[in-house]
């Protein structure tokens, strides 16, 4: 089975979601970096498309015929109660190790790829790469839409939102695009979305919401290993009382190898 990896720097929290096996969803504007998924400026350019398509000299309008006002804003609004949580494909990136494990004095640890791609299909979402590009999405142009076995169809916006299932994988293309000085991170991000928030509230699938964010419990199976930082000697004790032999130990080192 694939793996996949998370750094955490253990501090009071993390050691808190390890105790209670939950991962915890960042609210967009609660995210670190301020520059991620803030939709400020495809919000503005959605607004500026409306707009244009409310003159009648407009040949092709960007938007179907009953895409209302109403309807953009709230297609706007409901980024604000998506939940974030980021992964990477490497165990060993230095960059990763540095930023997110406290220079090494943190852990990383591996989840079953699988195991978090099922947790995310029955929250209508998926565990989805980031797409590494120095420009952002050019709404007003046909957008890469799916892949095929004959290769890409792109479409244009106003075929996009005709229906309104699509509102949550147009809003997760758009928040997986960053540039290509942090390609280096090889992220893949779960997003829960629109139709996963409404499942929390329906207790369809388990999970506590918070202003800032949301705790999704997770099966302790799920996490198969634990690598520990090179200088994470201090929470090594508490790390494996808390895994127990659950898990499969390693240290990491600061060549990048592990033992």
């Amino acid at each position: 089975m694939s793996k996949i990896y998370k750094y955490f720097s253990c501090n009071e929290k993390h050691i808190e979601s390890f105790r209670e096996n939950y991962l915890w969803f960042s609210k967009p504007k609660f995210l670190n970096d301020p520059f991620d998924c803030n939709i400020s400026h495809y919000s503005q350019v959605l607004k500026d498309m409306k707009q244009q398509d409310k003159f009648p000299c407009r040949s092709a309008p960007y938007f179907p015929p009953d895409f209302t006002d109403e309807v953009l804003y709230r297609l706007i609004d409901s980024v604000n109660d998506y939940g974030v949580c980021c992964f990477s494909k490497e165990p060993d990136n230095e960059l990763l190790w540095s930023h997110y494990a406290k220079s090494h004095s943190g852990i990383c640890i591996e989840y079953e790829a699988e195991e978090l791609n099922d947790l995310a299909g029955r929250m209508r979402s998926e565990l989805t790469n980031v797409d590494y590009e120095d420009t952002l999405i050019d709404l007003t142009q046909d957008i890469e839409w799916k892949q095929t076995n004959n290769g890409c169809i792109y479409s244009p916006i106003r075929t996009i939102l005709r229906d309104d299932r699509n509102f949550d994988k147009l809003w997760l293309k758009l928040l997986t695009r960053k540039k290509t000085i942090w390609e280096t991170e090889e992220e893949k991000r779960f997003i829960i979305m629109t139709g996963g928030v409404t499942l929390i509230e329906k207790g369809v699938v388990k999970g506590t919401i918070y202003d800032a964010g949301y705790k999704i419990p997770i099966k302790r199976e799920m996490i198969t290993g634990i690598i520990l930082g090179a200088k994470s000697d201090e929470i090594t004790n508490e790390i494996k009382s808390i895994f127990g032999n659950s898990v499969i130990y390693k240290k990491a080192k600061l060549d990048g190898k592990f033992n």
